[in-house]
């Protein structure tokens, strides 16, 4: 078996660089007097598992080293040897070059073969050299565990441990482990990792040798592959408690089925790097990482040890940044540049605005979607500079778009390194903020036209004086350090300081609202400063107000005619109560804002009336004509008022005569639009077109009901618009109604004529009280068919009796003749009237018949596509479930089976199908050939073949035994077609 193991590569190195990592921690922590097993156990596995990976990948300088190096941990960790400080720099000189190895394949560095040779070397010569002494230092070694360990006095017996009938039932099994001489250590160890399993109880056989019985519903590989971490797997010996024990046989792999992994390291011989999915003893699935090592004996695979990582929050992080990137690439535009500048990639985010397709920027260098100006300037150059160094960077840019369009861009550069530091290519994240450019030029360009048009000044919420520009300095005479840090009262008078209004203006400010009018301020020479402005709080981020910002304009000089101003607009603009405060002004300014007050206070009195009655009349109060004197102009408002209500009241007249006469049937009855000029006319002319538009639409609805009365079921209708609607709502149900009602009649008389006298009508169909001219009917037919019925049971019973009756076939010649004519001839009669009955009601409409007629939709639809067809197919006819030869049947003499459930399901399947039909008909019709096709293969056929089956079902109930008649012949509907010719070609069956 191959396996691709290019794809673990990442994965071997990075646990190799742990492994090494690992060991060398161990090695330097290493008690060499006194080296703890565990320790010497771990170094081993590191050493191992490292070898293993070489080999996979095909990295045999690595597999070299390792293989001598974990031949010298094997010996000294089975007290073969004894471990040295010389070993220990040995060791760590070894995970030196292998590391420098592992850099080499991964980052293609250089490799010191002369080094790695020399360490090669001085591995084999420990290995080799101390082997001679090897048995002294065992000993030392041993009296330092202070003898193979004895069990506990109270495990010295064999402990009673035994399992039952019932729990090996329930898949338990005691299994006795003969262990290899262990030390006490090691032993509490096993007896720890085996209860992981079940119940464990630990034995001793003799001296320094123990077992260990294991009551467990898990196989005994199990138990080797937990013992193999401590012992020799080969020098294990388990049997099943009670069985006669045997040699040691080598350990099977598990017969279920066996992970990939395990396959491939089995297959390769070797061990294997994997990362898929472990599931855990509580069915969870997490993900891991591993070793699959095999252990062989000679050419034969013995077992798979895995030594596996959970990777689970590796793998969450991963998918956590996945979705990162999956939300950045929705709402940014990202491009991926090298180092020099081309296009590498970019998303749809990206192009959107600038116009380009995928293909005609990647590969591209970025400038060509700068200006000029921009790629050509120092700045972008020290900025890939800093990109080059692994430096990001942000900046809004300009971008020039495939037309020409200039759009600003904030954009994130984010240089990639690789794990080494190196820079791999620069990743470029922009959102567009030409709209936010624009409107923070305008929002710049406002503020400069206010600051050279207007009087600016700052204060913080207490009222000091934070800035003002010179506009403000100009006016008030002051310089700004002058006024800084002073409060606003230094420009208004002492009584106006503290007023109540004033510390109100203060707080109105604090709140957070702006204040906005005409204020009379002093200046450095306590000149009289009138201005128009306005105070505007800043919200803060917090919602609370940060600052008072005033914008101010000089009116010194206007101010005493504004108010003058003012009025005159007023008036003009409607606003007659508006007077002028004549108080605060001197002279002959006094006089003339007097005068204006006055002409006002003239000209409210009738203008105020005019108003009223416009007001009244708006809102449908038509007042009596004005019959005041007026002079002028207010008696040409009079006039002009007067006519306007002479129009409504003629118009409100003619409305409520039209609106009586049509309520005693003078439904022709219009409103004389003669009378009217204008607007006026225009609405009586609208109101006449509204009136007739509606008893036309009553006409036409009339029309179609009393079609319907005389039979005309198809008497056509227009579709009325929106809310009319309801009209062919209400109509189409009566025609359903009525068409139901004819069906039903129909079905009844073609069931009469053809012998099936006992099939009704289904009066639930029917609504209200066409429900019960149905039931009527029907019960018409049964006082009918009674009497033929019990007829007919009389003649049955009469044949019957005569059957019965026998001659005893002896006699001869005229008087057998004689016996068989007088048999005979009341035979004939018998069967003569059951057959005249007999005939009427034989003469059924065969469901097999209904189903054949029914196979033939698929050849009439195929030929509806291809042009073919002899007649149009009507799309309210093929999507009706009643009118083909198998829906009269359903509807007709099948309704007798309606009790059955066989019945409801080929009705059901067969309403289905005819949907589906009229899908098809519709499609062919719009010219959407691709999807009848698509349809007549799919859908089409998937409901003909469910109709076939409720036939069928259906079938073998009607002939009697819920299955003993052989299924109705069907040919197959299942279609699939092809395109022959041109474009415009055939569509065929193949």
């Amino acid at each position: 078996m191959t396996v691709d193991m290019s794809q673990f590569y990442e994965v071997f190195f990075d646990e190799a660089e742990e492994l090494l990592a690992e060991a060398e921690h161990l090695l330097l922590g290493i008690d060499v007097e006194s080296p703890d097993v565990e320790q010497l156990n771990a170094i081993f596995r590191a050493a191992h598992s490292i070898k293993g990976g070489a080999a996979t990948f095909g990295f045999m300088d690595m597999t070299e080293i390792t293989h001598v190096l974990e031949n010298l941990l094997d010996k000294i960790r089975k007290n073969e040897m004894a471990l040295t400080t010389e070993h220990v720099d040995a060791f760590l000189a070894a995970k030196d070059v292998i590391k420098m190895q592992v850099d080499g394949h991964r980052h293609g560095s250089d490799v010191n073969a002369e080094q790695v040779s020399d360490v090669a070397m001085m591995l084999k010569s420990l290995s080799e050299g101390k082997a001679a002494v090897a048995a002294a230092p065992v000993e030392a070694a041993a009296s330092v565990e202070a003898a193979p360990a004895a069990a506990p006095a109270a495990e010295v017996a064999k402990p009673a441990l035994t399992i039952t009938d019932e729990e090996k039932a329930k898949g338990m099994t005691l299994y006795d482990v003969g262990l290899p001489t262990v030390t006490e250590k090691d032993l509490a160890n096993l007896k720890d990792e085996l209860a992981l399993l079940g119940e464990v109880a630990v034995y001793q056989r003799s001296e320094n040798v123990h077992a260990v019985l294991v009551k467990t519903d898990s196989s005994a590989d199990d138990i080797v592959s937990i013992c193999s971490f401590i012992v020799d797997a080969d020098a294990l010996v388990i049997q099943v408690a009670g069985d006669t024990a045997s040699a040691p046989a080598p350990a099977a792999v598990e017969t279920a089925p066996v992970a990939a992994p395990v396959e491939a390291a089995a297959d390769a011989g070797y061990g294997f790097f994997d990362n898929d999915p472990i599931i855990k003893t509580d069915a969870k699935a997490d993900d891991g990482k591993g070793y699959y090592a095999p252990v062989m004996q000679g050419s034969q695979l013995r077992k798979v040890v895995a030594y596996l990582t959970d990777v689970t929050a590796d793998k969450k992080r991963n998918l956590a940044l996945q979705e990162e990137e999956k939300a950045l690439n929705q709402s940014f535009g990202v491009m991926e540049c090298d180092l020099q500048g081309h296009i590498l990639e970019c998303n749809e985010v990206f192009l959107k605005p600038l116009g380009y397709q995928h293909d005609e920027v990647v590969g591209k260098h970025i400038s060509i979607l700068l200006k000029a100006n921009t790629a050509q300037s120092a700045e972008y150059k020290q900025l890939w500079e800093k990109l080059n160094k692994g430096e990001n960077a942000k900046l809004e840019i300009c971008r020039v778009a495939k037309n020409g369009s200039e759009y600003w861009f904030s954009t994130s550069y984010v240089p990639i390194v690789d794990a080494a530091g190196k820079v791999l290519k620069v990743k470029v994240y922009s959102y567009c903020i030409t709209q936010e450019k624009q409107r923070q030029l305008d929002f710049e360009g406002q503020i400069f036209a206010v600051n050279h048009s207007q009087g600016v000044i700052q204060f913080d919420m207490a009222g000091n004086i934070l800035t003002a520009n010179d506009n403000v300095l100009n006016l008030t005479g002051y310089k700004l350090d002058e006024i800084i840090g002073k409060h606003h009262s230094m420009f208004v008078s002492e009584r106006f300081k503290n007023s109540q209004e004033y510390k109100d203006f203060w707080a109105k400010l604090n709140r957070g609202e702006a204040d906005v009018g005409v204020y009379h301020r002093y200046g450095k020479q306590g000149q009289d400063i009138y201005m128009q402005a306005s105070y505007n709080p800043i919200i803060g981020l917090d919602g609370k107000p940060v600052k008072v910002v005033k914008f101010a304009t000089d009116i010194t000089k206007a101010a005493l005619v504004a108010d003058v101003d003012a009025l005159a607009h007023g008036a003009v603009e409607g606003n007659l109560s508006a007077r002028a405060d004549a108080s605060k002004y001197h002279g002959d300014f006094r006089t003339i804002v007097q005068g204006m007050n006055n002409t006002l206070d003239a000209l409210i009195t009738p203008l105020n009336m005019t108003a009223r009655y416009i007001a009244d009349i708006s809102k449908g109060e038509i007042p009596a004509k004005i019959s005041d004197h007026y002079n002028g102009d207010f008696n040409t408002i009079k006039n002009n008022l007067n006519q306007c209500i002479d129009a409504i009241n003629t118009l409100i007249s003619e409305m409520t005569h039209m609106s009586s006469e049509h309520d005693i049937g003078e439904i022709d009855v219009r409103i004389n639009a003669a009378k009217f000029d204008g607007a006026y006319r225009v609405m009586a002319e609208g109101v006449n077109e509204m009136v007739e538009e509606h008893i036309n639409t009553k006409k036409k609805a009339i029309a179609c009901v009393s079609g319907l009365g005389e039979g005309n079921f198809d008497m056509p209708l227009e579709q009325f618009p929106r809310k009319k609607a309801f009209i062919n709502v209400a109509i189409e149900q009566i025609r359903s109604n009525l068409k139901a009602l004819n069906d039903d009649t129909l079905m009844l008389a073609d069931a009469a004529k053809e012998g099936r006298i006992t099939v009704r009508a289904d009066a639930s169909r029917h609504p209200g009280g066409f429900s019960d001219i149905v039931q009527g009917i029907n019960s018409t037919l049964d006082l009918i068919v009674e009497p033929i019925m019990a007829v007919s049971e009389a003649a049955n019973q009469l044949t019957a009796a005569i059957s019965q009756f026998k001659l005893d076939g002896h006699s001869a010649g005229g008087h057998a003749r004689s016996s068989a004519q007088h048999y005979q001839a009341p035979s004939k009669t018998v069967t003569s009237f059951s057959g005249a009955h007999g005939g009427a009601v034989a003469k059924k409409f065969s469901l097999d018949d209904a189903g054949k007629a029914h196979d033939q939709w698929k050849a009439r639809l195929v030929d509806y596509m291809n042009g073919r067809h002899k007649e149009p197919i009507n799309h309210a006819d093929a999507a009706s479930d009643h009118k083909c030869d198998l829906g009269k049947w359903i509807y007709g003499e099948g309704k007798q089976h309606s009790h059955r459930k066989e019945y409801r399901d080929l009705k059901d399947a067969h309403a289905h199908f005819h949907q589906s039909v009229g899908e098809i008909v519709e499609s062919v019709a719009a010219r959407n050939l691709d999807k009848a096709k698509f349809l007549l293969g799919g859908d089409f056929s998937r409901r003909s073949k469910e109709t076939h089956v409720a036939i069928d079902h259906l079938s073998r109930v009607i002939s009697g035994g819920g299955g003993s008649a052989p299924p109705v012949s069907r040919p197959a509907m299942t279609s699939t077609f092809k395109k022959t010719g041109t474009d415009d070609g055939d569509w065929e069956e193949f």
